[in-house]
C-alpha cells in the first residue's frame, strides 16, 4: 500500500476547514473522491463543504447531487479555511466554484490522483488563475 505523501498529511493537520470541489460535469469517480475526502476530514473533527459547479447529468450520480453545494457559504468557519481540488487535470475545468473559493479559503491543494500530481499553492495566485478562464 502506498503512503500519503507528507504535504497531503501536514496540509490536513493545518487546517480546520475546508472546501473540496471536483471538475466541471462531474463522473463516478470524481463525486466518489470528493464524498471519501470528506467523511475522512469528517471524522477527524474537520469542517467540511463538498463544492461542484456541475451538472449532475449522469444518472449514476443523480442521487448524489444534494450533497454537493454549488457555492461557498456566506460565512467563513474558521480561521485555517483550505481548498483541495480532486481528479482535476486543469484550472479551467473546474467552472465557477474556484471563484467562491478562492475568496474564502487561504491555501489551495490540487490532488489528481489519475496524474499522480500534489501541487500546492497560495490561494490569491489562484484568483489571477481564475480571471483567465472565467466563463
Amino acid at each position: 500500500m502506498r503512503q500519503v505523501p507528507k504535504i497531503l498529511i501536514d496540509f490536513i493537520n493545518h487546517h480546520d476547514c475546508f472546501y473540496i470541489l471536483g471538475h466541471r460535469e462531474p463522473d463516478g469517480d470524481c463525486i466518489g473522491s470528493q464524498l471519501a475526502l470528506a467523511s475522512m476530514l469528517q471524522s477527524m473533527g474537520k469542517r467540511v463543504h463538498v463544492l461542484s459547479s456541475g451538472p449532475f447529468n449522469r444518472i449514476e450520480i443523480l442521487r448524489f447531487e444534494a450533497r454537493f453545494k454549488s457555492e461557498v457559504p456566506s460565512e467563513r468557519d474558521f480561521e485555517r479555511t483550505a481548498a483541495i481540488v480532486l481528479d482535476c487535470s486543469s484550472m479551467e475545468r473546474i467552472g465557477s466554484c474556484l471563484l467562491y473559493t478562492s475568496d474564502a479559503a487561504e491555501d489551495l491543494l490540487c490532488v489528481d490522483i489519475g496524474g499522480r500530481r500534489i501541487i500546492k499553492k497560495k490561494i490569491k495566485k489562484i484568483k489571477k488563475i481564475h480571471d483567465k478562464y472565467k466563463t
